[in-house]
């Protein structure tokens, strides 16, 4: 054992770093190619710095824009109009308003020089998410700071990424493990009753699954509050448990008591997997959200 042990450390100092093997996409000379890295689990990491920076040059040289969303979507048809490859980013694209300008410069830039870097950190992600759940390859966009991300599909990711923040590094880490898990139960059709309940649980799964990704990692997802404001939440809300109304739920979700709710969903789950740790992820992801309540504490 004495002789194993040296490799056995290298091998967790570096074994979530992988190779990066960069691939430039070919594009008309004034509109700067985006950055695609490779992951040798056949991920792909796509930078989109040029594309903002582009946009952004394009923006201040054009005069007479009456409309910034439709000259938006002009530019994001003409910059991937000749590339087979980026047909579905750009639908992904287009289905957005044009970007706040302000700061976009220096945002893109950052996010330039720390390309390497960031790579490394998604890789490490995506490779301890791959050992607690096994998903199909993946391909994650890199947004500038200022540039709203929150969606995901089972092919596809968005993230922002501002280094200027405390434990950035670390964040990213977390996030990539939440989305993954996202991107995983769409992949794999996995569908739950569309109710409050089913809203709440699979927030606290996703929170639940990024925790086991990054046990050391704190986030306001899964803040902890005050029991007696948990008790006092949870009796207000059990009641419309069963709602399916998509707008009374969104604004319960979303609303003023969102992070609260949020971390309702992860104790909820947290509560289920103390009674139950046999399961696996791919376990208790499959289970009904009412199995899940019915496992946990909460009655």
């Amino acid at each position: 054992m004495k002789a194993l042990f040296p490799i056995l450390l290298i091998t967790m100092l570096f074994g979530c770093k992988q190779p990066a093997k960069q691939y430039i996409f070919d594009n008309k000379p004034w509109l700067p190619p985006l950055t695609v890295y490779a992951t040798t689990n056949g991920d792909k990491i796509v930078f989109l710095d040029n594309f903002y920076t582009a946009y952004l040059n394009a923006s201040r040289v054009s005069t007479g824009i009456k409309n910034k969303n439709n000259f938006y979507m002009q530019f994001v048809c003409e910059y991937f109009t000749e590339k087979k490859y980026w047909r579905d980013l750009e639908t992904w694209f287009l289905s957005v308003t044009a970007p706040d300008t302000a700061r976009l410069a220096e945002y893109a830039y950052t996010l330039k020089v720390k390309q390497e870097e960031i790579f490394e950190l998604i890789t490490c992600a995506l490779t301890d998410a791959d050992k607690n759940l096994k998903n199909d390859s993946i391909t994650i966009y890199i947004k500038p700071s200022n540039i709203e991300s929150n969606r995901y599909n089972m092919k596809h990711i968005e993230i922002n990424i501002d280094t200027a923040i405390t434990n950035w590094k670390q964040k990213i880490k977390f996030c990539i493990a939440w989305k993954f898990y996202n991107a995983y139960c769409m992949g794999k059709r996995i569908n739950y009753c569309n109710n409050l309940l089913a809203d709440i649980i699979e927030t606290g799964r996703a929170a639940s699954f990024a925790h086991l990704v990054c046990p050391d990692i704190k986030y306001p997802w899964t803040k902890e509050i005050i029991v007696n404001d948990e008790r006092h939440l949870w009796r207000k809300i059990k009641p419309d448990l069963q709602w399916v109304d998509y707008m009374r739920r969104h604004e319960i979700m979303q609303g003023s008591n969102s992070t609260d709710i949020d971390a309702l969903g992860y104790h909820i789950v947290q509560s289920a997997l103390k009674h139950h740790p046999e399961l696996t992820p791919e376990q208790w992801t499959n289970l009904a959200p009412e199995k899940i309540l019915e496992m946990s504490d909460y009655k």
